[in-house]
């Protein structure tokens, strides 16, 4: 029960972009969170990572997997994806919050007005 009440909840960032409700020249026509975000926080990007592809980091997570537990690549590997996965979900983060104050005025984003 209450995990339906939370999913029914939930929606797919993307959903705005690939439905062409928020649309603008620079993403050519993609919706990939890697031609959004540019346009919603130019400042942020994937370029100072090792893993910068969600296939990347899934083909090093099936990699990672296989590796013993000692194996030094592995913490490597390991370390690596989880600084993709913070960039993605900050990346989210950041483009939920333009989007709110675009819908909501300056005030009305997620994150504190600095």
């Amino acid at each position: 029960m209450k995990r339906s009440r939370i999913t029914s909840r939930m929606w797919d960032l993307e959903t705005p972009f690939a439905k062409r409700w928020y649309c603008d020249a620079q993403f050519e026509g993609s919706s990939s969170i890697k031609k959004v975000l540019p346009v919603f926080a130019p400042h942020l990007s994937y370029d100072d990572l090792v893993i910068q592809k969600g296939d990347v980091a899934l083909q090093k997570y099936f990699e990672m997997i296989q590796l013993p537990m000692a194996d030094a690549s592995r913490a490597e590997i390991k370390t690596a994806l989880l600084r993709y996965c913070e960039r993605d979900s900050l990346a989210m983060v950041m483009i939920l919050d333009e989007l709110m104050k675009l819908v909501f005025g300056e005030t009305g984003g997620i994150l504190p007005v600095s």
